[in-house]
């Protein structure tokens, strides 16, 4: 119950909480995403050689497996 937002608890648990799920949500921003390694990490991936080539992609319109019919009586 401890790591649950505040909002998913009952009314009336009186225990830890992690807070409300705006706290939660901000503090993972601050301290997870912008920090300055995770920051070029997800930059990497957006812009770095992770991307699919079109071009590459079979031209064939034809499935690439079998499929029947299914009769259900």
């Amino acid at each position: 119950m401890s790591l649950l937002p505040d909002e998913y608890l009952p009314d009336d648990y009186k225990g830890p909480s992690a807070g409300s799920v705006k706290d939660i949500v901000e503090n993972f921003i601050q301290k997870e995403i912008l920090e300055p390694k995770n920051l070029a990490f997800l930059r990497d991936l957006y812009n770095g050689p992770y991307r699919v080539d079109m071009l590459k992609k079979p031209k064939d319109d034809e499935p690439q497996a079998s499929f029947r019919k299914l009769n259900l009586d």
